[in-house]
């Protein structure tokens, strides 16, 4: 963990076990999606939706409750982490593809009962740019944490708390509620 004036100090056992809890939860969304690959299974949405939630139950756990200072390490591995992500985003332009069709039929639910359809707030195309930056975030942490070095370790468990106040938990949400309409409004299964 980092505290004010980035003074390092090691992880406790129980920071670890949460982190490594979290991050399992990441890889088992990464894992759901990657199952796309051969066309949408039967019952992908609810599915989804019980691994989102799976993920979403740590939320509270995540709050930061030191001092929001960068750690800064001095390891260049894990800042090179994101690097090589092209192949991820064409996987998810795969992704998307497969998952248009459930976008016109939540469009055309939300008009047959009468409801404004909001491109920005109710669409599969956005919850797949969620889902896309969920596994891109849990990816890149996942890929820090298994350098093993303390300090890098600190660094991931430190941006998996900050980051979701400030971006991954946002998109976790957001995928939450979409995934939620799919279940219910169009894909009742």
């Amino acid at each position: 963990m980092f505290e004010a004036r980035n003074k390092f100090v090691p992880l406790s056992k129980k920071e670890e076990e949460l982190v490594e809890r979290v991050l399992s939860a990441g890889d088992r969304i990464i894992e759901h999606l990657d199952s796309l690959a051969n066309g949408k299974p039967k019952g992908f949405w609810v599915e989804l939706f019980d691994r989102l939630l799976e993920l979403a139950r740590f939320g509270p756990k995540l709050l930061s409750p030191y001092a929001p200072d960068v750690p800064k390490t001095t390891e260049k591995q894990y800042h090179r982490l994101g690097e090589g992500m092209d192949k991820f985003f064409a996987r998810f332009n795969l992704i998307a593809l497969t998952l248009q069709d459930d976008n016109k039929a939540l469009e055309l639910y939300f008009k047959d009962i009468g409801h404004d359809w909001d491109e920005d707030a109710n669409s599969a195309a956005l919850v797949i740019t969620d889902l896309a930056e969920l596994a891109h975030d849990f990816i890149h942490f996942r890929r820090g944490w298994d350098l093993l070095t303390p300090a890098v370790r600190a660094e991931v468990e430190w941006s998996l708390r900050f980051e979701y106040e400030q971006h991954w938990g946002e998109h976790l949400h957001r995928a939450l509620l979409t995934t939620y309409q799919m279940v219910c409004w169009v894909h009742a299964e």
